[in-house]
């Protein structure tokens, strides 16, 4: 694959969360996104935790990756620096219309850097990464958090089904 066709498959791959989250706003007032049983996170601390890893990790590791001669960066793990209590008073259509907002910004962002910057690279956490590496993270991230929230949403609408059924 040429540097044209994985610039475009990535950054499709990217904005295609705009896509997702917009989805979630339809459905996301029949579900309880706040609850946490069983050691469960929350529909809600999912959705957080995708715009927290791209705020404070992904887009800020891309910029340097860019915009510097030579990168070398040890980055914690993001999931270790959510604050989940940050968004505790705030509406689940808060926290999806922020992730659409700042995933927007990044893929215009991506977009004006151009397809070449995919191949920059540095050390991050002690390994040689391209920006397309970084990238590709993100996105599997994103996939499986939101595979998470679908599995979630599920079983609470199973749960809310099987609630409205009488006892045989």
């Amino acid at each position: 694959m040429n540097t044209t066709e994985q610039f475009s498959r990535i950054t499709d791959d990217i904005a295609y969360l705009v896509d997702e989250a917009e989805a979630l706003t339809l459905v996301i007032d029949v579900v309880p996104a706040t609850e946490k049983s069983s050691g469960i996170t929350s529909i809600l601390d999912m959705i957080y935790l995708i715009d927290h890893a791209q705020l404070t990790y992904f887009r800020p590791l891309v910029e340097q990756l860019f915009s510097l001669p030579k990168v070398q960066a040890s980055l914690p793990d993001f999931r270790t620096t959510a604050d989940f209590s940050s968004i505790q008073h705030e509406s689940t259509e808060a926290v999806l219309k922020n992730l659409i907002r700042n995933r927007k910004s990044f893929v215009a962002y991506l977009q004006a850097a151009g397809q070449d910057c995919i191949e920059k690279a540095g050390e991050i956490n002690g390994q040689t990464r391209t920006i397309a590496d970084v990238l590709q993270e993100m996105i599997v991230f994103e996939r499986q958090q939101l595979k998470l929230v679908a599995e979630r949403v599920l079983a609470i609408d199973r749960s809310n089904q099987n609630k409205g059924k009488p006892q045989q």
